[in-house]
């Protein structure tokens, strides 16, 4: 009887090993405890199961926790950084800037107002991935101007800090007002959650808090622990998820300064003007094409044609090599690279201009569905003063809410097939009513033409009488939609009483936000027109009124403060 009784009780635990995926092995555990009343073992039963499936739970999130480590550190790796700090934390850092040789203090990183930003990161753990100049100095593609006036004021910083003093890193006005010192210091001093790590002898890592009390606690306080541990491990695996995408975002930004975009090693190019050395890359010179006079100029040629590249100013020559060396790294989508500033701006613009550039601000392209002249065409057409647009949203409807939220001024972008694509800019917001209503709503909008219906991007204006809005409830297509007045079709969202339906189906609504309807009366398209005019004599700004478009983004476009160029 005791032996049915003991295979039964291991059999339990061998059951519960089986469904946890784990091995039984008798001899490694603990009998299974028995009262001897049936009905309570099997509760006992039940009892070791879970505890065996919440060990078995334990190994499982143990390797899970070692494969994300080894993840995190191939990140870290990845970028050329160590997981260390390199040199320590006295003396300085070293390293040519743009052809000056600079120094900036470690401790001076170290500053609780410097220690989270890029640039500490990148010269803490990263300058030993930095190409080297021909002295095999650690070599940074930036402003030297710029990095020389940063370097001061980390020390007087530093300095402030000993005194019991603080100060504060920022630009002056005028700085602020200068391209090259405003995108810099926003890249440089771009924070981070990381902190540094910096060596102590009496660091030591435990290996978990573990359980403090020495089990003094009661019974009915053990589930509680293992909650709180539960907690504790999901806590920590969400900081180790934070610090993955942050490290990935950091390697992305401080990438381009240790390879080119192909991963290759750059090559680091100097001219000496008027005995001073500027010194940039190679991949900063080669997007410019090797036709180009700057590139020639750092080739050593000083002939563009029968025409001789004019001797310049050291100061110009370093805006002129800067705006390129912003424009190489400046790429997030949408973003815009300011032309340089001087004293003398007439002379400035001949200067650029002689190097094969143009004295303008560079929009860069929002979205493939653009390209860089249409994207600055089209970003004009909102009216926006100095212009910032973000993306919000590529996907279905309930995603398009949630991310659209309650941002104002909306720039809708369509694809319809390549050739014909349109858009469309809202000067308010999108307001979903209650999950299962519709709300219509005045608003003011326009329409944009970026390629097929005319020649070149061209606003379409719409009159008063159609600025209106409908917004469809998130929840329950069937139950939450708007309806088409003369035909039975039904859609998810519409601009311009019905010039444009978004989800639209017939009898509908669809449930993917790129089936749309799109019309505009003849009398209100511009002049210019290339598209089809249907029996109704109505035009379109797609190639077809019914169709799914390829693409859809929704920018939010705001406005900035005016610069002085």
């Amino acid at each position: 009887m005791l032996g049915k009784k003991r295979k039964a009780n291991d059999g339990a635990a061998a059951a519960a090993a089986a469904v946890a995926g784990e091995p039984y092995d008798d001899d490694q555990r603990p009998p299974c405890p028995r009262i001897g009343r049936q009905s309570l073992d099997r509760s006992v039963h039940k009892a070791i199961a879970a505890l065996l499936a919440i060990e078995n739970a334990a190994r499982t999130a143990r390797q899970q926790l070692q494969s994300k480590a080894h993840s995190i550190k191939e990140i870290i790796e990845s970028t050329g950084a160590r997981v260390e700090l390199t040199g320590g934390i006295d003396g300085e850092v070293e390293l040519n800037v743009g052809g000056r040789v600079l120094g900036v203090s470690r401790k001076g990183l170290l500053l609780e107002q410097m220690r989270h930003t890029y640039l500490a990161h990148l010269l803490l753990y990263c300058v030993d991935a930095l190409p080297r100049d021909e002295e095999g100095r650690p070599f940074l593609d930036a402003d030297p101007l710029y990095i020389d006036w940063l370097s001061d004021e980390i020390s007087i910083a530093e300095g402030k800090e000993a005194q019991g003093q603080e100060k504060t890193i920022q630009l002056d006005d005028t700085q602020a007002r200068d391209p090259s010192f405003a995108a810099w210091h926003e890249l440089f001093m771009k924070t981070t959650s990381l902190d540094i790590d910096v060596p102590s002898e009496d660091a030591e890592m435990d290996e978990g808090e573990g359980d403090k009390d020495g089990g003094k606690e009661g019974e009915g306080s053990v589930m509680d622990k293992i909650r709180r541990y539960i907690e504790g491990y999901d806590a920590a695996m969400k900081e180790l998820d934070g610090a993955a995408g942050q490290l990935k975002d950091f390697g992305k930004t401080v990438r381009p300064f240790i390879c080119a975009e192909d991963g290759s090693k750059h090559q680091v190019k100097t001219v000496t003007i008027l005995r001073k050395k500027v010194s940039t890359t190679e991949a900063t010179l080669s997007q410019l094409g090797p036709g180009n006079p700057l590139y020639k100029r750092f080739s050593g040629e000083v002939v563009q044609g029968d025409e001789p590249i004019r001797q310049t100013s050291c100061e110009h020559f370093m805006r002129v090599v800067d705006f390129a060396r912003r424009l190489r790294f400046e790429n997030r989508p949408g973003s815009v690279v300011r032309h340089p500033t001087a004293r003398d701006m007439d002379q400035l613009k001949v200067d650029v201009e002689m190097f094969g550039l143009k004295m303008e601000d560079v929009q860069r392209p929002l979205s493939p569905i653009l390209n860089t002249d249409e994207t600055r065409e089209v970003v004009a057409m909102t009216d926006v003063p100095n212009p910032t647009p973000k993306l919000l949203y590529s996907g279905d409807f309930g995603t398009m809410v949630d991310k659209v939220g309650d941002a104002s001024g909306l720039l809708f972008l369509v694809n319809h097939d390549d050739t014909h694509r349109f858009g469309a800019f809202l000067q308010g917001q999108l307001k979903p009513p209650d999950p299962t209503q519709t709300n219509e709503y005045k608003l003011p909008l326009c329409l944009i033409s970026i390629s097929g219906a005319y020649s070149r991007p061209t606003k379409v204006p719409i009159p008063e009488a159609r600025q209106w809005v409908s917004v469809a409830g998130r929840d329950g297509w069937m139950r939450a939609s708007i309806t088409a007045g003369n035909v039975d079709s039904r859609g998810k969202l519409h601009l311009g009483r019905g010039y444009l339906w978004l989800a639209f189906a017939r009898p509908g609504p669809a449930d993917d936000l790129r089936s749309m309807h799109h019309w505009v009366k003849k009398v209100d398209l511009p002049q210019g027109y290339l598209g089809t005019i249907n029996s109704s004599s109505d035009g379109t700004l797609a190639a077809s009124n019914t169709f799914t478009a390829k693409e859809i983004e929704i920018w939010h476009v705001t406005g900035g403060a005016a610069t002085t160029a």
